[in-house]
């Protein structure tokens, strides 16, 4: 059973409209996550740092923020380690 060309096409595009709208909804509810972090000041250093910490949490990025990177880590879990980071300090810091 063959597939014409352009309906192939047709279901690739489908399906990267796919893709490209749950990436939008990802990146909306994580920016609607970090919204709800209040700015820190002088004041509300408790709510502040509760709440970053469920979300560095929540992400598996509280790891990279308390600890130190192990020394024996292979290529790959280094840059997966220094992604987390950067991940963790863009949320800190927004």
């Amino acid at each position: 059973f063959l597939i014409s060309t352009d309906l192939q096409s047709r279901a690739l595009i489908d399906l990267n409209k796919q893709r490209w709208i749950i990436k939008l909804a990802m990146n909306f509810e994580s920016n609607a996550e970090v919204n709800s972090i209040p700015i820190l000041n002088n004041s509300n250093y408790g709510e502040w740092v509760a709440r970053i910490t469920i979300l560095l949490r929540s992400k598996d990025l509280l790891d990279v923020c308390e600890k130190p990177m192990p020394s024996d880590l292979s290529t790959t879990a280094t840059y997966k380690w220094k992604k987390s980071s950067f991940d963790a300090i863009s949320i800190i810091t927004c």
